[in-house]
């Protein structure tokens, strides 16, 4: 008699690593603009694109609504979320604002460990190449993946998971942006690699008041980038 809910029970988590593995991939392709913003997105050819059935790839969906990459247009239909201009101010903005609170808390607080986090997260970033520009579109998922990691590195000795989770949201709506502005931007490359090792060893040095304006620069320096890529986004 104990088979049917061990079963049932198995077939729910099946149901969910399915969904799981869809929001994942539809995510990544949303945010690295393989998708565009209001573009269609048909249950039908997503099925096809990932080899998943309605159900999961209906799951995904629902769960890039909660984080705001797609929109439900009626009962059946969803599009990628649009961008703006507006919110791209809005969300650097808070960006600085969130991610000053737990940068200053972690070089108050921050550990040996930290430290060497930090520095072997830069380390892992500087030794990959960037790739990306509107010159040379693929991505190198290496440099993605080290890139993130550098900043969440960062962040990661704040004592506050709250914020710290909402400092990844934060980047995963700024990555959007980004590469947005990558596929049509052809201006020369910034020195990237040059700032990041700036905010280091400010952080380092314990300097709290020189990270958080590097980091700001950082971040202000990449807006204006879109700006000038996406002028027509909206407003």
């Amino acid at each position: 008699m104990a088979e049917a809910p061990y079963r049932f029970l198995r077939e729910e988590e099946a149901a969910e690593t399915l969904a799981s593995a869809v929001h994942e991939s539809l995510r990544r392709d949303i945010v690295t603009a393989i998708f565009h913003p209001g573009q269609k997105l048909l249950l039908r050819d997503l099925c096809d694109r990932y080899g998943m059935g309605l159900a999961p790839v209906r799951e995904a969906l629902n769960r890039l609504v909660s984080d705001e990459l797609v929109v439900q247009t009626d009962q059946r239909g969803f599009r990628v979320a649009p961008v703006s201009l507006a919110q791209l101010e809005d969300l650097v903005t808070t960006r600085c604002r969130i991610e000053a609170i737990c940068l200053a808390e972690s070089i108050a607080l921050g550990d040996a460990g930290w430290e060497e986090e930090v520095a072997l997260a830069f380390r892992r970033l500087a030794g990959l190449r960037r790739g990306g520009s509107a010159r040379t579109p693929l991505l190198d998922p290496g440099w993605e993946r080290a890139h993130k990691a550098f900043h969440a590195a960062l962040l990661s000795a704040s004592p506050s998971l709250i914020l710290r989770n909402l400092c990844g949201q934060l980047f995963l709506a700024a990555d959007r942006y980004r590469h947005l502005a990558r596929l049509t931007n052809d201006a020369p490359d910034r020195p990237v690699q040059d700032e990041h090792r700036a905010i280091r060893d400010a952080a380092l040095a314990r300097d709290a008041a020189a990270a958080i304006s590097l980091l700001d620069a950082h971040y202000r320096r990449t807006a204006g980038a879109v700006r000038q890529a996406l002028p027509d986004a909206g407003s």
